[in-house]
């Protein structure tokens, strides 16, 4: 929201400068309060151009790093960029194929023009074959024009459909999509849905849900929406009927729905589509910080009416509420969803340097009650300041799955204490996972950046929706965005000017899920109790005692003996009574055993699983 700033405000930022507080300037006011820092959704540069500064080498040498809980490479996709605002939420910029899972798909957009307008700010598509170890870079799409804030997905073939809001064919800038012929070729057609019925200006930010098949008569789902501050409605949903000609059904405005891509699509194992999102708070003030989820059982066509899963409490004099990163994934038919957690108010600012954390939400956890995560500023506090990027302290969650369910993954961002001269924090990328449905998740989190090499911003990280389990092991597939800077250009004051990259990480799970003590009286030997519920749909608890500190590896596997999931592989646990969660709700019905291995020590036992 934007108000007029009156005369007391004034006297507020005179006594803010005085007392060294740090600001930022949106272009179209500045506000001081803990300090707050407005949310906007202004995506130009303000920088005025001049000499690159901070230029990293274009070094395309791997980084491995491992430890006892992953194991990961980490690799430039290919291009990099003066302009380095990649998007005002989660980023949609990854996408792995569930059904040929060495094909791996990624967009980033890119502009080595220093100054604005960014006449060649484009989305480059990338392309890998082996898993992300190497990357054709196709280049821009389209190839002329401009284009910005790109999104990529998979058609049920294994093609790439990707977007972004361009003026490519004379139009004005606008949401389009672009689809591939086929797997990995970089050739695109365009797909464009046209103008916004609704208002003068053009939807932008977009995000993308391609349907179960493109035998569907709706091939994809797409949500776009308008940058202003001052409409009632601001976003607006659409169905793609074509992978080869423009064919769309045309705009539906939803008035509840914010915009600056805060929203987010899945799709479930039955082929419903499932949105979050941030509400729009522009006219109805009692929408600040609230989140909600719906569905669409055919395709985007309908929509069950709107479930509020956050509704923020007060903080200081605003709101614990979410202010831009939210995403949801499926396991089975259930949404699974992550959003970030920060002090917003209903005057459109909010404290970058205050309490923050990340909140999830699922029906079948907590009795279907959103919960904060232990990822929150009693784990890290370092704040935020100088180019802000519109971000909390700990921010953008992005989360996804493995391909048979077991695994959920989550990655998000945290800012460092390291600062650049004008206040600017570094942020690192961190990743944590659970085996129970989101229950429980690792804590701590793996911290995935600045493990090697100097110091480095790291922001925008996008994780593929789904993610192979390969050789034994679950894989975490994911980009961000790597700069010698902290902060963007965008912001005010801005960030210097320097090349930044994206990269690429390959993620090996050793570990997936910390495990829950039921009691800490020292047992007198191992033990593994039988599951509860036995039988079960679809899931149950196993329960197994450790008498001393010992590393234990839990399995399940099938009446042939192939491995069906590993509840922890060879992690550390303290002695007392434990239990793990194992959700079968991607197994077909039968028999099942799960085995602990610890030393010398091993058992097994029988459950059956009954759907």
């Amino acid at each position: 929201m934007i108000k007029k700033i009156s005369t007391a405000f004034l006297i507020l930022v005179v006594i803010g400068l005085a007392l060294n507080f740090t600001f930022k300037n949106s272009g179209d006011r500045k506000t001081q309060l803990y300090p707050q820092t407005v949310i906007t959704g202004f995506e130009q540069s303000t920088s005025t151009g001049g000499q690159v500064v901070n230029a990293d080498a274009n070094n395309f040498d791997p980084i491995v790093y491992s430890d006892s809980v992953v194991s990961y490479t980490d690799v430039r996709t290919g291009p990099e960029t003066i302009y380095d605002l990649q998007s005002n939420g989660v980023p949609q910029q990854i996408w792995q194929d569930p059904n040929t899972p060495q094909n791996i798909h990624a967009v980033y957009t890119v502009n080595l023009t220093p100054t604005w307008p960014a006449a060649d700010r484009r989305v480059y598509y990338m392309f890998s074959s082996d898993y992300g170890a190497t990357w054709t870079d196709y280049g821009p799409n389209p190839t002329t024009g401009t284009n910005g804030f790109g999104f990529v997905s998979g058609l049920s073939d294994g093609s790439a459909i990707i977007g972004g809001h361009t003026d490519f064919g004379s139009a004005p800038t606008r949401l389009q999509v672009f689809a591939d012929v086929a797997p990995g070729a970089g050739t695109f057609t365009t797909l464009d849905p046209g103008s916004n019925p609704f208002n003068s200006l053009q939807n932008i930010w977009g995000r993308i849900q391609p349907t179960s098949s493109l035998t569907n008569p709706t091939k994809f789902v797409i949500m776009g929406s308008i940058n202003t501050t001052s409409a009632d409605t601001v976003a607006s949903y659409n169905r793609g009927l074509s992978v080869t000609t423009s064919s769309f059904s045309g705009y539906v405005r939803d008035m509840n729905i914010g915009n600056a891509e805060v929203y987010s699509f899945a799709r479930g194992s039955d082929g419903r589509i499932g949105l979050v999102y941030v509400a729009n708070d522009n006219v109805n003030l009692s929408n600040t910080g609230k989140a909600y989820y719906t569905y669409s059982t055919d395709d985007g066509a309908t929509w069950t009416a709107p479930l509020l899963i956050w509704n923020p409490p007060v903080y200081l004099d605003g709101l614990y509420g979410v202010m831009r990163g939210i995403s949801i994934t499926y396991v089975g038919t259930t949404p699974k969803v992550a959003f970030e957690l920060v002090g917003v108010t209903t005057t459109g600012t909010y404290y970058p340097s205050g309490k923050a954390g990340i909140g999830f939400w699922s029906p079948d956890v907590n009795g279907g009650n959103a919960v904060e995560t232990p990822f929150d500023s009693t784990w890290s506090n370092n704040g935020n300041g100088g180019a802000t990027d519109v971000m909390a302290s700990i921010s953008r969650p992005s989360i996804s799955r493995s391909n048979d369910g077991q695994v959920l993954m989550m990655a998000f961002l945290v800012s460092r204490s390291d600062t650049d001269a004008i206040g600017s924090h570094y942020y690192d990328v961190y990743l944590t996972t659970s085996s129970n449905g989101g229950s429980n998740w690792k804590f701590p989190p793996t911290r995935l950046t600045n493990n090697s090499g100097p110091l480095r911003d790291n922001r925008f990280v996008s994780l593929s929706p789904t993610n192979d389990k390969t050789g034994g092991y679950y894989y975490a597939n994911l980009v961000y965005q790597q700069d010698s800077v902290a902060g963007s250009v965008t912001q005010t004051p801005p960030a210097a000017e320097s090349l930044a990259k994206q990269r690429f990480i390959r993620a090996k799970l050793d570990n997936v899920i910390g495990i829950n003590q039921v009691s800490n009286e020292v047992p007198f030997k191992f033990n593994l109790e039988q599951n509860y519920p036995n039988p079960f749909n679809p899931v149950t608890k196993i329960r197994f005692s450790v008498p001393k500190s010992a590393n234990i590896t839990l399995e399940v596997f099938d009446v042939t003996g192939k491995l069906i999931a590993t509840l922890a592989r060879n992690e550390a646990v303290t002695p007392g009574v434990k239990e793990v969660e194992f959700n079968a709700v991607n197994l077909p019905s039968g028999v099942y055993f799960y085995s602990i291995k610890s030393g010398s020590y091993s058992e097994t036992k029988k459950m059956v699983l009954i759907k």
